[in-house]
């Protein structure tokens, strides 16, 4: 049962995560590697999701964090 509470400290919690997870990154001492909301390619890399990711890297290769 969910109840009011519950639904507060995960509302929290997604606010935290978005946060530090919400975007692009590539951080070479990440050991996910390359990063979208949370999602490291190393770890995901069949995810549908890295074809839009690779097509906007085409794109916008010297500024993909302004892009996505």
């Amino acid at each position: 049962m969910i109840n009011r509470y519950s639904m507060a400290n995960f509302d929290l919690a997604y606010k935290i995560t978005m946060h530090n997870e919400g975007g692009y990154a590539n951080d070479p001492q990440d050991n996910g590697g390359e990063t979208w909301k949370g999602v490291a390619r190393n770890f995901c890399p069949k995810w549908a999701g890295w074809v839009i990711v690779d097509r906007i890297k085409a794109s916008y290769p010297k500024s993909l964090n302004a892009a996505l």
